[in-house]
């Protein structure tokens, strides 16, 4: 679902390089802590695993 959302944001051919991959790590970083966020998850590191 979220490499979907990627692949039509930044196009085929920039996930194929280096900025592709980077949008898409911060893309999924920015989708993760807003979920935890609004399930009011305290965002310390052994609340990440």
């Amino acid at each position: 679902m979220l490499m979907t959302i990627a692949r039509k944001l930044v196009g085929p051919h920039a996930l194929n390089s280096g900025f592709g991959l980077v949008t898409m790590f911060a893309l999924t970083g920015v989708v993760a802590s807003l979920v935890l966020v609004q399930h009011g998850v305290n965002l310390s590191p052994p609340a990440m695993f």
